[in-house]
């Protein structure tokens, strides 16, 4: 039995290092070269730049929602206690957008991000003639039309999701702690009696 354990770890380990040197050798000069054409043919730094803006925008909208909520059932609130905080949280979130943009414009180098982060990814997942016939795609007008509408569409089904799962999920989370909370005390009533309200 033990024989049989030594062997199968030995396979285990042949396997797992083949992998690894195949992994290794997987990005050739040529996939290397695809790589880089596919994300020209795909309109390249516009597309990241938009994405990168649409995932801002929603965020925004996500923080606008996580700061309503907070103050949504503060019963003390006048209105124009609701009034100013509406201001302060719309110039909080500004604030945290700008250092967003800025952190983007400043850490993320889009050529470093093609050679370390998408072309070891597409070259891992996609064949030399995979990418071949993306290219050939993303040059169609379909291709381009696929490109042009993607960022708005990301935005749209992001603030989508913001209003429909986000609310749903803040009140499940809500109810979720508050049930939480009162099974806790329950625990720590039923062990010292009296000691918790």
């Amino acid at each position: 039995m033990k024989k049989l354990v030594h062997v199968f770890l030995a396979a285990l380990i042949l396997v797992a290092g083949a992998e690894f040197a195949r992994s290794q050798d997987a990005v050739t000069p040529e996939r290397t070269a695809l790589v880089k054409e596919l994300i020209e043919a795909t309109g390249g730094k516009k597309q990241f730049d938009d994405i990168s803006s649409s995932m801002l925008d929603m965020q925004t909208a996500s923080a606008s929602q996580v700061f309503d909520s907070v103050f949504a059932d503060d019963k003390t609130l006048t209105a124009a206690d609701r009034a100013m905080i509406k201001d302060l949280t719309t110039e909080s979130i500004d604030r945290m957008m700008a250092k967003s943009k800025e952190f983007l414009a400043e850490k993320l180098d889009f050529d470093k991000m093609v050679e370390n982060v998408f072309t070891p990814v597409y070259a891992k997942h996609f064949t030399d003639d995979d990418l071949r016939a993306m290219i050939a795609f993303y040059r169609t007008p379909t291709g381009q039309k696929t490109i042009k509408e993607m960022p708005q569409m990301l935005t749209e089904i992001g603030v989508s999701f913001s209003k429909t799962i986000i609310p749903e999920y803040m009140e499940f989370m809500n109810a979720t702690i508050e049930a939480e909370k009162v099974a806790i005390k329950q625990k720590l009533r039923a062990k010292k009696p009296g000691r918790v309200s």
